[in-house]
């Protein structure tokens, strides 16, 4: 699970990742990826939700 937020007090794009298996989740800024196209369903579309 992906999902994108705009802060607009720092003008700046945080990110909530949850992994599949195992209880890793959490916010990290945008900054810490080079990209986050990623096709979740292979269905050949990368979607993005906001949170």
């Amino acid at each position: 699970m992906r999902c994108l937020k705009w802060n607009s007090a720092t003008s700046h794009w945080w990110v909530y990742l949850r992994t599949e298996v195992g209880s890793n989740y959490g916010w990290t800024s945008l900054d810490n990826f080079s990209s986050i196209a990623y096709d979740d369903d292979g269905d050949g579309t990368v979607e993005y939700a906001y949170c």
